[in-house]
């Protein structure tokens, strides 16, 4: 049923845009080899990337890695509960 899922990971398993200190001390390399060893296919775009667009695609492609977006929506089979702020006082218990 799941045969050609392809898992992807942050670059935060690994280092902290937001906190440097954390992970600090690894390298981009580091982390894609990590994370392609590891069994992911892709990644979303981290501050030790190659901010140069061929560089970063050869790193990738060296890993057969893509790049992946921080979310990807996925098609509902049901419809979406109504949002909160659609809710009429005539719909509420009392």
């Amino acid at each position: 049923m799941f045969n050609n899922v392809k898992l992807g990971i942050a670059p935060i398993g690994w280092t902290n845009d937001d906190m440097p200190q954390l992970g600090g001390e690894l390298t981009f390399e580091q982390m894609i080899s990590e994370a392609a060893l590891a069994g992911f296919q892709g990644t979303e775009i981290g501050g030790k990337f190659p901010t140069d667009p061929v560089v970063l695609n050869r790193a990738l492609n060296l890993f057969s890695f893509a790049l992946i977006p921080a979310t990807s929506p996925l098609q509902r089979k049901t419809p979406m509960p109504r949002p909160v702020s659609s809710v009429r006082e005539s719909d509420m218990c009392t």
